[in-house]
């Protein structure tokens, strides 16, 4: 499943919500960046982005 959603994400196919959860932290930040990459800019980063564990 997680392989399937970075291919989504790579073809710019963005979700409106995402739950990312599971045993594998590695593969659940590479997800959580890849969204966060694709939809924000630097600036809105800094500014409008908000992480919680």
């Amino acid at each position: 499943m997680a392989v399937d959603s970075l291919k989504s994400i790579n073809k710019n196919n963005i979700a409106h919500v995402y739950l990312i959860h599971g045993v594998n932290a590695f593969m659940s930040k590479k997800i959580r960046d890849k969204i966060v990459d694709y939809t924000l800019n630097e600036e809105d980063k800094e500014f409008i982005l908000s992480l919680y564990k």
